[in-house]
């Protein structure tokens, strides 16, 4: 049986505050046009609505419309290994190793 991978304590506060950040009706929930609010700032420019769309589909397969705080812990689990945020330390340093794209956001 593999072992489940958990974010570190820092990691989990770092995200709660991602997470509250941006679920701006402060319903508990984050809606596809607010992930969609995310990624534009982080990336500096639109997301094509169909990669987008591609994205949401992935993470809400039964089609609930929002991602809980869990939804997005579950994501980040699978996500934050390959952005160079240190687990140890909580190094917010997100930059990519040369040469490595994003799945879904590669410009």
């Amino acid at each position: 049986m593999s072992k489940v991978p958990k974010l570190s304590d820092t990691q989990t506060q770092a995200l709660q505050r991602f997470f509250e950040r941006y679920d701006t009706d402060k319903n508990g929930f984050l809606s596809f046009y607010e992930l969609s609010s995310f990624f534009y700032e982080v990336l500096g420019e639109e997301v094509e609505h169909d990669t987008l769309l591609s994205f949401w589909e992935e993470v809400d397969p039964e089609n609930t419309g929002y991602l809980s705080f869990d939804d997005v812990q579950r994501i980040a689990v699978h996500v934050l290994p390959h952005t160079g945020v240190k687990k140890e330390t909580g190094d917010k340093n997100v930059s990519r190793k040369k040469g490595q794209r994003n799945k879904w956001f590669s410009r």
